[in-house]
This record gives C-alpha cells, structure tokens and sequence, in this order.
C-alpha cells in the first residue's frame, strides 16, 4: 500500500516537473515567435 503510494507521488512529480517544461517551452517558443 505505501509502495504504491511512493510510485504515484513520483509519478505526479514527473508529471508537474514535464508540465512546467512545457509551459516553459511554449513560453521561450512564442517569445521567438514574436
């Protein structure tokens, strides 16, 4: 039970650090862009 726990608090911060990559990507993306 807390093994699996670990794996999906790992899991959604791989998700929230991706997120914030490409929130960023797009940011530098629409910033060359302009």
């Amino acid at each position: 039970m807390h093994r699996t726990k670990v794996i999906i608090s790992r899991f959604r911060d791989r998700l929230l650090c991706a997120n914030l990559l490409c929130i960023l990507g797009a940011k530098l993306y629409t910033a060359l862009g302009d």
